[in-house]
């Protein structure tokens, strides 16, 4: 049931909420490892760690090491992405040290890949399992002497802390509580401590009907209630674990009716390929995505997992058992000595198709490979400066027509102009970097990024790739309210400095900003550079952002963020340094009136939508309801220029 409603979830039939059995997951898990660890302590009063984890590697690696090379290789050959090749080589990388759920962690956010393109993404489960396998063992060892009552106790404590950590995470640090250990520990430890048969009432009769429904019930009701609109984990994901809880335990003696009916051999036999099944689905999904122009229709995902089970049944067979089988007769540094093998193979097939990424010969396979679409060329042919990107089209003789210059704002929309790019036949850069004012000679102290000397010195690379390569279209895109201590918000360390500030302050900041622009601008008008500066979006109140939403809220009833009269406010003075240098070669992107409702109140929300990540970054849906019109019609105007300037040549 726990991979099925994964499965619909992932497919888009009708289960808005279907990631919860991820968390069911965890509480089966949870259960087992513990009943394993318990029974072992009983009967020998020790745990043997090195064979606890001698059966872990023979269960997990061998179909998780296959499926990952599979991966690997299909999405050389499929993607026509050179950053979606990337991401997968490095979550590959990662996923055989247990921690690609910190790397996705890491790499999840408002203007990292889409999610449904990132064919091992799923993998973040298993690695939060792997580090749960290492380290929970010799917490049972460290609490072999206490009296089972005070172990149990223990586990809750530690369960209670983690809930509360990742409820408390999901506010400031979202993609933290959804992908980190500690923040998802509490879901596993629910099942060990139901393990703990001291723990457990026996249940009977009427009442193991009542838990057994009710367990099945929790889960279905949080499967249709929960959408990805939603606040998860935290407390929201209580509920399907202690569905699962209550399932478990009212059906770990006799079976009650309902557990009959998940006693099914149908069911039964998903439950037996589950592991490979939820391994195989993904990225056949994410490659039907990349095949198929415009995404697949929910009847291509059904063909696709219909192509899951086939595997997964091969898997299965030919791969687990096998491995289980095997492996059950070897020792642990035999285990230990194949999986080193495996993980070597799989980073020399990681760095081969690296290798092979960033040359010719890379061309000619996605030549033959690819159904449609071209290849985008990789940062190093036109020797890009730091954290350059080539987006839209990739003809190696076509010039780069426009550039995407600017901080973590400017990468939030990368994608879209990405997408744009391609539509209008453009090619173009990105080159970015969260916190970077994109002005010449100007910088700020925060002490979360990079010193002042970095930063000019990054955007002096900026302007001169841009003179040297001839680039004419410049779309510059920052968070301009936090440098200008907008509605009186003067922290220090955001306001802009440059070689003749003394006293630091709002005013100071507008000075810098007007005097340094102007330079900017004369070294980008030499080149007959075009600049457009794109509005920033209202910056919105954070706890109206992360708030729940649900599937079948009205429109009317959506909340709704600031004002327009408030946005003009934190708009002031972008416009007081800005617009006096609109002319022919400076364009302002100004909001439109889709970015308010009828009340003038800024939409943070639409049905199934949240368009924001934060108080003041737009989420994916975002860019496309609030930014996309605008910059239609910019890339229109971009495309329009070229063609005038080729005819009069």
């Amino acid at each position: 049931m726990a991979v099925l409603l994964v499965l619909l979830y992932h497919t888009g039939i009708g289960i808005p909420g279907g990631f919860v059995g991820v968390d069911v997951f965890f509480v089966i898990s949870g259960y087992l490892i513990t009943q394993i660890l318990l029974r072992e302590l009983s009967s020998t009063d020790t745990i043997v760690l090195t064979r606890f984890w001698r059966r872990r590697i023979c269960r997990i690696a061998p179909a998780a090491m296959t499926t990952i090379l599979v991966v690997v290789m299909v999405t050389a050959c499929i993607s026509s992405s050179v950053e979606d090749v990337s991401d997968t080589l490095q979550a590959a990388f990662f996923q055989p040290f247990c921690v690609s759920n910190i790397y996705f962690w890491l790499t999840t956010d408002y203007f990292s890949r889409p999610a449904e393109l990132r064919p091992l993404l799923h993998t973040w489960s298993l690695a939060v399992e792997e580090q749960f396998y290492l380290f929970y063992p010799l917490l049972i060892i460290l609490m072999r002497k206490w009296p089972l009552q005070l172990q149990c106790v223990f586990l809750v404590i530690l369960g209670m802390s983690s809930l509360a950590l990742s409820e408390a995470a999901l506010w400031y640090y979202p993609t933290a509580s959804f992908f980190l250990m500690p923040c998802r520990i509490w879901e596993l430890l629910i099942g060990a401590v139901l393990a703990y048969q001291s723990c457990v009432v026996a249940i009977r009769g009427f009442i193991l009907e009542v838990f057994s429904a009710t367990g099945l019930c929790l889960i279905a009701w949080s499967a249709f209630s929960l959408s990805n609109q939603s606040l998860f984990p935290g407390v929201q994901a209580l509920a399907p674990c202690l569905g699962a809880v209550l399932f478990i335990a009212a059906n770990s003696g006799r079976l009650s009716s309902t557990g009959h009916l998940l006693a099914a051999k149908p069911l039964v036999a998903i439950g037996l390929i589950s592991y490979s099944l939820y391994l195989l689905h993904w990225p056949i999904l994410v490659a039907l995505r990349h095949v198929c122009e415009g995404g697949p229709s929910t009847g291509v995902k059904c063909i696709g997992l219909i192509a899951a089970v086939a595997l997964s049944i091969a898997s299965w067979k030919y791969i687990e058992q096998p491995a289980r089988a095997a492996g059950a007769s070897w020792s642990f540094r035999k285990a230990v000595s194949y999986y080193c093998a495996g993980t070597a193979c799989l980073l020399i097939v990681t760095a081969s198709v690296h290798f092979i990424s960033a040359n010719i010969a890379y061309e000619p396979l996605r030549a033959i490979t690819r159904l449609s679409g071209q290849v985008q060329s990789t940062a190093e042919d036109l020797n890009l400066p730091p954290r350059g990107k080539m987006i839209g089209v990739n003809t190696r003789d076509q010039q780069v027509e426009f550039a995407l210059w600017g901080d973590s704002h400017a990468e939030s929309i990368h994608g879209l102009c990405d997408q744009l790019a391609k539509e209008f036949g453009l090619r173009g850069v990105s080159v970015t970097w969260p916190g970077f004012v994109p002005i010449l000679d100007a910088w700020h102290v925060d002490p979360t990024i990079e010193g002042p000397a970095k930063q000019m010195e990054w955007n002096r690379k900026v302007v001169h790739w841009i003179v040297e390569n001839e680039v004419r279209e410049i779309l510059v895109v920052a968070r301009w309210e936090l440098r200008f201590g907008a509605l009186g918000l003067n922290h220090d360390e955001a306001l802009l400095r440059d070689a003749k500030t003394v006293d630091v302050s709002a005013v100071d900041s507008e000075r810098v900003a007007v005097e340094q622009f102007r330079q900017t601008l004369q070294v980008l008008r030499k080149a007959h550079c075009r600049v457009w500066l794109l509005s920033q979006v209202p910056v919105q109140d954070q706890s109206k952002v992360t708030s729940t939403i649900q599937v079948d809220v009205h429109p009317d009833r959506m909340p709704t963020g600031v004002s327009r009269a408030r946005y003009t406010l934190q708009q002031k003075p972008f416009e007081r340094v800005f617009g006096q240098f609109e002319g022919v070669d400076v364009k302002i992107i100004r909001p439109s009136d889709e970015w308010f409702d009828q009340a003038s109140l800024s939409r943070i929300f639409l049905p199934n939508r949240r368009l924001y990540h934060d108080d003041n970054h737009l989420s994916v849906d975002g860019t496309k309801v609030l930014i996309r019109p605008l910059l239609s019609d910019v890339f229109s105007s971009i495309s329009e220029s070229i063609r005038t300037r080729d005819s009069s040549q």
